[in-house]
């Protein structure tokens, strides 16, 4: 909650007392190692009953009686778990049975048996470990498009910018909240950690040398930095959650200068085919160190020869920092300082 309560969801930042901080698509990069270029989900707010039992028919080897039953709740477009897992458990069972089998007949539908079941466990591992919510209780399945191929089309997606935009959605205020409401109702209370005081006395007093701003250099030779982690525009997993993503706006956390971004009004509103299209384009829509922008390390260099007690390192850095020319001060290994020189 004490988090929450400095989130901003024009900009998608926390605003915090040294300025604004955020979850970048390197922190989801590092910390999943997830496919980051590809396609990003547009399906609307609602899937209709039709299309699911489609779904369930082709993907799932449902029959067309046992998928409208599934879709037929209120919900629509979703199976849920306890379901899930019957059909899982019906389809290992038979591919255990037909395992030894010599008949071409019983060696084909195997086949189709054994697809079953591992779209059964994917689309169970995509919503559970990718996709979750509080509810715990149905799986969209709309997921089963984009496994549609099995694995090697699941390729085709940006599963780690899906993950974001979700992980978005649920640092959002209270979305029930209407302008007439006392303000504190801004904020739904969970269960566990209702008082927040303790934390905001934690981070009301926080300052730049208390952050640790690049905590994964030491894990760059797995998960290197990618130009795509320099995207800056819209992320979106379904048109219920699309969300700014503005890494101009926490450059500290790339190991640059802060400088003023773009206004917001400079985030053009693109529909939900454009994003989609946008970010495979990830290209035309980055930050490129070239331009001359931003310097790396010249902020934390600096701050760190002050720190040292160094007259003629102050001196040194002060002069270059006065002169504009930011060479001496960048590390010499870095992802990001190597994307720098190949922008030029």
């Amino acid at each position: 909650m004490t988090l929450c309560e400095r989130w901003h969801p024009e900009t998608n930042t926390f605003h915090m007392p040294l300025g604004e901080m955020t979850v970048t698509l390197d922190d989801v990069a590092c910390l999943t190692h997830l496919q980051i270029e590809g396609r990003m989900l547009s399906h609307g707010k609602k899937m209709p009953k039709h299309e699911g039992t489609k779904l369930l028919m082709r993907h799932l080897g449902v029959s067309q009686q046992e998928a409208e039953k599934i879709c037929g709740t209120e919900y629509g477009g979703y199976i849920s778990y306890p379901k899930l897992r019957e059909l899982y458990t019906r389809y290992i069972g038979r591919a255990n049975v037909l395992a030894d089998t010599e008949d071409a007949e019983e060696m084909e539908e195997l086949q189709r048996v054994r697809t079953f079941c591992m779209k059964s466990y994917l689309l169970y591992l995509v919503r559970c470990l990718l996709f979750g919510d509080r509810s715990n209780k149905r799986i969209e399945l709309v997921y089963l498009t984009t496994i549609e191929e099995g694995y090697p089309g699941m390729r085709n997606y940006s599963w780690e910018g899906m993950t974001f935009a979700y992980l978005y959605g649920y640092v959002d205020p209270n979305t029930d909240y209407m302008e007439n409401y006392p303000v504190a109702a801004r904020w739904k209370l969970q269960k566990g950690h209702r008082e927040g005081v303790t934390y905001r006395s934690l981070l009301d007093p926080i300052q730049f040398n208390d952050v640790c701003w690049r905590p994964y250099e030491e894990h760059r030779e797995i998960q290197d930095f990618e130009e795509v982690l320099w995207y800056s525009g819209w992320i979106m997993c379904g048109v219920r959650r699309v969300y700014r993503h503005l890494p101009e706006r926490v450059l500290r956390q790339y190991g640059y200068v802060q400088r003023v971004p773009r206004h917001l009004a400079d985030v053009v509103e693109l529909s939900p085919p454009q994003i989609v299209q946008a970010f495979v384009d990830f290209r035309t829509h980055t930050l490129r160190a070239a331009d001359g922008e931003i310097f790396r390390g010249q902020q934390m260099k600096s701050r760190s020869l002050h720190n040292s007690g160094s007259g003629s390192g102050n001196e040194a850095a002060a002069s270059v920092l006065a002169s504009g020319r930011f060479g001496s001060l960048l590390p010499r290994k870095s992802s990001i300082v190597n994307y720098r020189r190949e922008f030029r």
